[in-house]
């Protein structure tokens, strides 16, 4: 693995008072393996920093990559893409050993599109699949008047159920996760769904849109 992603490493931070206090980052977890760091991560508190000056917890993010050995997959975190795709994609195994040549591997840029990446490959779904499904549940819900400015659409699952989380400013609701949609997709872009492993990929909703030659 690269410097990028080394396990953990420590970082000053500086309030708006600017005091300076020291951060903990984790660069890479895996799941197997340090089972704390990963409940910390699905707790929602990975990326908040405790300030021993003020008594607040301060939200800050920072590339991270995240493991799982039993299910085989990478989930990469860049924030504002501070590291580019291609310089990831070339450098990401550079003085490693690790064989991840049947592991899926993605790359994501944004905190909810970690955690969204994160539970899809868990739960074994195809990420390509998922996203071509939301990307077609927002145009019927558009088409029935059910959208608002600002809504997001994020995969979830629940007791083995998948289902699309539709979130507003002042709203959320949950839609099926539409079997009809799932085989119109399949039957339009079979061939595309099944990326290659090994290969980085960042499977979001312009690659659902360039897939689905929809732009």
């Amino acid at each position: 693995m690269t410097v990028l992603f080394k396990k953990q490493a420590n970082y000053p931070l500086t309030n708006q008072h600017n005091q300076t206090f020291e951060a903990t980052c984790y660069h890479y977890i895996n799941k197997q393996e340090q089972p704390d760091i990963a409940k910390a991560l699905y707790e929602g508190t990975l990326f908040q920093a405790h300030d021993p000056h003020t008594n607040e917890v301060t939200s800050f993010t920072y590339p991270c990559l995240y493991e799982d050995s039993q299910k085989k997959f990478l989930v990469f975190f860049i924030p504002n893409d501070t590291v580019a795709f291609e310089d990831v994609s070339a450098t990401m195994f550079e003085g490693g050993t690790n064989d991840y040549s049947d592991y899926t591997l993605r790359f994501t840029n944004y905190v909810t599109e970690f955690y969204e990446k994160i539970n899809i490959l868990d739960s074994q779904l195809l990420d390509t699949e998922v996203e071509c499904v939301k990307l077609f549940t927002h145009t019927l819900l558009q088409e029935q008047n059910q959208l608002k400015e600002n809504t997001h659409l994020f995969f979830h699952e629940e007791s083995g159920k998948p289902f699309i989380m539709v979130l507003s400013p002042n709203n959320q609701a949950r839609v099926d996760y539409n079997q009809d949609l799932v085989d119109i997709v399949h039957n339009r872009i079979e061939n595309k769904l099944h990326l290659p492993k090994g290969q980085l990929f960042h499977v979001n909703g312009k690659w659902a849109i360039d897939a689905l030659d929809l732009a």
